[in-house]
């Protein structure tokens, strides 16, 4: 440990280490590992816990957010005791986001991501804004690259709806390089959409 230094690091999920939930199995994918290389992300994620066990004499497998950047998290956690808090309640808590729904009598929240999966309700940035809007019955609307989360679950999380931007079946390739442009065009119909209320 640091003498007399205190690390907070900012997860944007809330993941543990190991398990079914863990860093390998839910993250290993979207970097591009197959199924066997998953398996033994997993296995050396485990060796590694073990050894911290061992070492240092804390565990860090099943601790919540020790799945974030690849278990760095976990690392900082058990040699250097950090503080893992959850990232998106300290950007809201320190931009006073909260305050500023409550006092500035907002209709509506439109947020973002990349993809709105079951990944988004691990404590990811949308979510956190999506909760804070909706606890005040403030409606929160997504536009994202990709949506493959059931609306039961992005309702659960705080979001009324969510649209996709990209206009027609498409490559990864394609969509990033238009991303831009079709983000506006659905920002476009979104906003032709809302202003039939006021007609």
């Amino acid at each position: 440990k640091l003498a007399g230094v205190t690390i907070r690091v900012l997860c944007d999920v809330e993941n543990p280490l190991l398990g079914p939930s863990g860093a390998a199995p839910i993250f290993g994918p979207q970097k591009g590992a197959d199924p066997e290389a998953v398996r033994q992300l997993e296995i050396n994620l485990a060796h590694y816990a073990e050894i911290v066990e061992r070492d240092v004499g804390i565990e860090i497998g099943d601790v919540l957010r020790t799945g974030a950047a690849g278990g760095l998290s976990a690392g900082l956690y058990a040699v250097a005791g950090a503080e893992l808090a959850s990232g998106v309640d300290v950007v809201i808590q320190a931009c006073g986001y909260d305050k500023i729904l409550a006092e500035q009598s907002i209709a509506l929240v439109i947020t973002g991501e990349g993809k709105l999966d079951d990944q988004t309700g691990g404590g990811k940035g949308p979510m956190g804004i999506a909760q804070a809007a909706s606890k005040l019955g403030i409606p929160v609307i997504a536009l994202a690259g990709s949506v493959t989360a059931s609306a039961e679950n992005l309702q659960t999380w705080g979001f009324t709806s969510a649209w996709s931007i990209v206009p027609h079946p498409t490559s990864l390739e394609e969509a990033l390089k238009n991303g831009e442009v079709w983000l506006v065009e659905r920002a476009i119909h979104l906003g032709n959409t809302l202003a039939l209320q006021f007609k």
